[in-house]
């Protein structure tokens, strides 16, 4: 059996979630400023400022350098052109190498570890 619910109710009850949305705040994924839900559903994950930042053309990320931009650019051509594919085992010398180098993140570094663990487990597990 349906309810009925007046439209002064739907009314009421959108009013009320409207102003819970616009109370609730959490931070620009882009600033860190906090800024009300509602916003962040508007403008897409931003506050209005760096929303209009993004309109304007500002379109890159504020937190990684030039340097850090190029050389992404650089590993995101070279995946496209096909120059990123290894075996598992070429991928597993990399990390190694980048462990040994110091260089590897503690994410490789997680993955090494568990790749040991796996290689000394007995067959059948």
């Amino acid at each position: 059996m349906a309810t009925y619910r007046s439209s002064a109710d739907q009314r009421r009850d959108q009013r009320i979630a409207n102003e819970v949305e616009a109370v609730e705040v959490m931070p620009c994924t882009f600033c860190q400023t906090l800024t009300p839900v509602l916003d962040l559903n508007t403008y897409g994950a931003r506050c209005y400022t760096c929303y209009r930042n993004y309109c304007e053309g500002d379109r890159h990320d504020p937190s990684l350098t030039r340097d850090q931009r190029r050389d992404m650019a650089g590993i995101v051509k070279a995946a496209l052109a096909g120059g990123l594919r290894a075996s598992p085992q070429e991928h597993i010398r990399h990390l190694q190498a980048k462990e040994e180098a110091g260089t590897a993140t503690p994410a490789q570094r997680g993955f090494l570890v568990a790749v040991r663990s796996l290689a000394k487990a007995p067959a059948g597990d």
